[in-house]
């Protein structure tokens, strides 16, 4: 007799996850679906996130300016 593979559902691993999780009252993160204590800390990841794209945009056009030029 031979065992077969059971694959769990996404359902299943996500419960798993959740409950092997550190923290009560966990809330999944959108971007990378770890779970993190609360939804003030998603929210500071999120801000965090946005004002470093910001910051970089912002470098992007100080270097596009300053090293690259159009010939006419």
């Amino acid at each position: 007799m031979a065992l077969a593979l059971v694959e769990a559902s996404d359902e299943a691993k996500f419960a798993a996850k959740k409950v092997l999780s550190k923290h009560l009252n966990t809330v999944s993160c959108s971007i990378c679906g770890e779970f993190l204590k609360n939804e003030k800390r998603i929210k500071f990841i999120s801000d965090h996130i946005k004002n470093l794209l910001l910051f970089l945009g912002k470098l992007m056009d100080v270097l596009v300016t300053k090293y690259v030029t159009i010939d006419h």
